[in-house]
Parts: structure tokens; sequence; C-alpha cells
């Protein structure tokens, strides 16, 4: 089941043996000069230690005595370093705590949509984000054949602009799992590469600094009547009094409403975002600050 809000995002890949690889192409992309960039300030709350102890490269499993990869090489602790310094105010707004709580929410959010993880996982359930670069089920790795053409929407002002391109494909990549050809076309527009990701969508699974750039631009990013992630987060959204009559308050909560409310908020306890919340807990945890208030949207009803 799929919603198709101002800008989607994928539901949560769930684990299978393989990974959905790509190749870190960046020579294939003049028009991003890339180079590592410490950028906004991220590195001041987040070291290449916090990412590496958060986002394991591999794991021993005692019970079999084998090692088995938990993070997919393509998301490097550079590429989110040099994606986010396209973005100044991306977790570089208010105190550290503020900082560090939008960050763990960040990472919460794209580790769900990324997940490999399942209830029983070597070194638990929420060691397992960023396994998935392409929506599971929709690249076929032995064929190298792509399987999920239904991600078109002509409709509406984004969609009659950001037209498909002709045997494209707008599945979910990334972070945050982009989708749909007006996503990928306003996203690609707003970054100044014109209709290329419109023409080349498999550049998001191909390079990795413009992957994490497809998500940070969404985080980042209000989305038709709703605010965006971080506006929620630091401060800077005033609920409406319908907002405020739907539960719709600041905290962790707001962010799994405006990313997929339709299907995960206002139905009660839901496993998909308490998946989302089980991430949050264990980075709020590591990085030694409270969750803040409104961590679940049970109640809150979609945007």
């Amino acid at each position: 089941m799929r919603v198709k809000p101002f800008l989607f995002l994928s539901a949560l890949a769930l684990c299978t043996c393989i990974f959905s690889c790509g190749i870190n192409d960046n020579e294939d992309l003049p028009d991003i000069n890339h180079s590592f960039i410490q950028g906004n300030g991220l590195a001041e709350i987040f070291s290449k230690e916090d990412f590496t102890a958060l986002f394991p490269d591999s794991v021993f499993v005692e019970q079999g005595q084998y090692w088995t990869r938990i993070r997919n090489p393509f998301y490097t602790y550079e590429a989110f370093l040099e994606a986010a310094s396209r973005f100044p105010k991306f977790c570089n707004e208010g105190n550290i705590t503020l900082r560090k709580r939008e960050l763990a929410a960040f990472l919460a959010n794209t580790s769900h949509e990324t997940t490999g993880g399942y209830p029983n996982a070597p070194n638990g359930p929420y060691s397992w984000g960023y396994y998935f670069i392409r929506e599971v089920g929709c690249f076929n790795e032995r064929t190298q054949m792509e399987q999920c053409p239904g991600y078109v929407d002509t409709s509406g002002v984004l969609g009659k602009r950001y037209r498909p391109a002709a045997g494209q494909q707008y599945y979910g990549r990334g972070p945050i799992q982009l989708s749909y050809n007006f996503n990928y076309g306003y996203f690609s527009d707003q970054i100044g590469m014109g209709d290329r990701l419109l023409r080349e969508p498999d550049l998001l699974a191909r390079d990795s600094v413009l992957s994490y750039m497809s998500a940070i631009w969404f985080w980042m990013t209000p989305q038709g009547n709703k605010p965006s992630c971080h506006n929620a987060l630091i401060g800077r959204w005033e609920p409406t009094p319908a907002d405020r009559k739907a539960n719709r308050v600041p905290g962790f909560g707001i962010t799994i409403d405006i990313i997929n409310g339709g299907i995960e908020c206002g139905y009660g306890a839901n496993n998909e975002a308490s998946n989302r919340i089980g991430f949050y807990q264990r980075f709020t945890e590591y990085f030694n600050i409270g969750k803040g208030d409104f961590c679940d949207c049970e109640r809150m009803k979609p945007f």
C-alpha cells in the first residue's frame, strides 16, 4: 500500500538475504563538485566513530560463528558530511541538545526506511540501518532488471511539470527512499541538475553524496500544508488550532506524520512507526539526550 503526498517516501524495507548494491561513481556527475567538506558543523556533533558505532560495517554472529555485513558500504560518513554541507541549517540550529535530537530523528527515520533488521537480528534490530539502497523487490540483482514501474503520477502541479522519462522507474532509492516522478524531478530541479534525475533516476542508487542529499533535502523542505521535519523539531513550527485538534504537536512523532502519516499515524500502535521509535530511542540514548515529548503519532491524524 502506498500514499502519494506532495513528497513521498516508500515504506519500510524488511530484511532479505542480499544488498541492493550500487556503485559510487561520482565521476558521472559533473554537475556536483565532489569533495570532502566538513560542511555545516555536523562533524562537531557527529564523529566518524559515532557513525561506525551506530552503523557497524559488520557483526560477528557467535551462534553460527560467522561475520555478516550490517551497513551497506555505499553509505559512508564522508558522503553524509559532504551532503550536509549543502544544507547549512541541517542539524545546525539551536543548542547542542536540539541539534543532536534532530540528528537522532533524521537517522531514525532514514534507518527505518533502509533497514535490514528483524526482531532477532544479530546485534539487535536497531543496528541495521542503511542496509538497502533501492526499494526491496524493485531491482533484481541477478538480472540487473528494474521491476517497479508504478511510481508515476502526472496529476497536480508538480506531476504535470515533472513528467516521467520514457523507460525510467521512480521507486524508492537512498536513505529517504525518494519515490515518484514529481519528487525526482523537483529535487533535481532544486539542486540545479535540471531534469537529469527524471532521465537518470538510478543516480540516487549510484552516487552516495547525491543519495544523502535527497534525504536531507526532503527533511528540510516543507511539504504542501505540512512543515518541514527540520522546522517541526527546532521550534520554528507553530501548530494551528486545526493541528492541535488533530493532536499534531512538535516532537519526534510529527516527523512520522510528515513522512508517512497516511499509513502510520492516527490508527493506534503501528509496527512501522514503532520501528522508527525504536531507532530513535537507541540514538537518543547513544547521544545521552532526552527523547523529548510526543514521540509517537498513535493519536495524530495524518495531514
